[in-house]
């Protein structure tokens, strides 16, 4: 009996179906988006980290240009495709593009302390510097409706942070 409980206990997983919410990690060290501008080409762009294959592939993506300081989410759909992410600044959406109303989130006093004019003459946000202050969640009676949830940002001396 107890080799049969085991063996059951044992290969559940295998029957049992993920959430692919989180299948897709953005994250990026680099602020230039034109590789061929960088001094470190390997480096520029976000990359992204798939969790959809075993074991997870890494690769760089060169359509998205939001940048990521210590703050980043993303949330992927039901099949792992990428829906949104974010950066707690702006929100953009699978066409790499802010969404309606997502290019300014959270403005706050000090906006312009994390705002830099790339080499394409265009205003981007740095995202914020704190760890886990921005997160999507989904509603469940609402299927085409998620949350964006994210700490307000304060300015609170000379130094920022």
């Amino acid at each position: 009996m107890k080799w049969i409980v085991f063996i059951l206990l044992a290969f559940t997983p295998l029957f049992s179906l993920a959430q692919k919410e989180d299948f897709k990690w953005i994250f990026n060290a680099w602020s230039v988006d034109d590789c061929s501008q960088s001094v470190l080409p390997d480096i520029c762009n976000a990359s992204i980290l798939d969790f959809s294959t075993l074991p997870p592939k890494g690769f760089q993506d060169k359509q998205i240009t939001l940048d990521f300081g210590e703050t980043n989410t993303s949330i992927c759909d039901s099949d792992g495709q990428l829906l949104f992410y974010s950066n707690g600044m702006a929100i953009d959406g699978p066409e790499h593009k802010p969404i309606i109303n997502g290019d300014t989130i959270n403005f706050v006093s000090g906006w312009n302390t994390l705002i830099w004019q790339n080499e394409h003459d265009e205003w981007k946000s740095s995202g914020h510097r704190f760890v886990q202050s921005v997160g999507f969640i989904p509603l469940p009676d609402h299927p085409d409706t998620t949350l964006a949830i994210y700490q307000n940002y304060t300015r609170t001396g000379s130094t920022g942070y």
